[in-house]
């Protein structure tokens, strides 16, 4: 199976999921509201931010592969990337369940699997910021890098152990997500990088979208109410402009 058709399929289900996700929200919204569990407005601002970066997660995944694809160098990651930041949102699904009572999912693996997937998005980020760099020269070795990257991620994920109560702090959680931040901080250098090679100001433009794409995630992902409104804020911009740059950039 060639490039082409694996970024496909990837953004097939990456929609598929998002929309998944989102439904489970809205089920969980009238479920609350039908059972008495919490008010509407308590849900809203809880999980209104997922839901605003699971939609917008949908919307390059057509402006890209219509427009764009074709001219970027990182752009099978692109797809991949945003399936990442898509699945990453399964850390909601305990406190969805918490709301209406209903416990369908284990935990355990639920947070497995989350952290895996916020742990990918910043390494197919960063191998996108990479390839982006390299302007494509060293694509067809980074691809397998990158699969030994997010084996041992998933490695990673799946043996930190999990606290079984959603209430109890599980103390390698922090370092966790120093790592992921720093990779995410990475790549944004790396972009950055990009830029004061080049010159060039769609570099700049690229630079300054993957900034709030990937702070923006971090927010929504980590961050409590209201802090979660201002990444999904930040998330916005950064779709808005991962869609609207030159195509000479994405």
């Amino acid at each position: 199976m060639n490039e082409a058709n694996v970024s496909r399929i990837v953004s097939v289900v990456q929609v598929l999921s998002a929309l998944c996700m989102s439904g489970l929200i809205i089920y969980v919204l009238v479920i609350s509201m039908r059972m008495g569990n919490a008010g509407p407005a308590e849900v809203l601002m809880r999980f209104a931010p997922t839901s605003i970066m699971l939609i917008l997660s949908i919307f390059p995944v057509f402006i890209l592969r219509i427009k764009h694809r074709s001219m970027a160098v990182e752009g099978s990651y692109i797809p991949l990337y945003l399936f990442f930041v898509t699945l990453s949102s399964l850390s909601t699904i305990p406190a969805l369940e918490d709301f209406i009572g209903i416990y369908m999912f284990s935990y355990v693996l639920i947070q497995k699997l989350a952290r895996f997937f916020f742990l990918g998005s910043s390494i197919v980020l960063l191998f996108a910021a990479l390839v982006n760099y390299d302007a494509g020269k060293s694509l067809q070795k980074s691809g397998l890098y990158a699969t030994a990257c997010l084996v041992t991620a998933f490695l990673i994920a799946f043996f930190i152990p999990v606290n079984s109560n959603i209430y109890t702090v599980n103390k390698h959680e922090f370092e966790l997500l120093i790592t992921i931040f720093v990779i995410m901080f990475l790549s944004m250098m790396t972009y950055l990088a990009s830029f004061l090679k080049d010159k060039e100001s769609y570099a700049l433009k690229r630079f300054v979208t993957i900034v709030f794409l990937s702070l923006g995630h971090f927010i929504v992902i980590v961050g409590s109410t209201p802090y979660t409104i201002i990444g999904a804020v930040m998330y916005f911009i950064g779709v808005v402009m991962l869609c609207a740059v030159s195509p000479t950039g994405y």
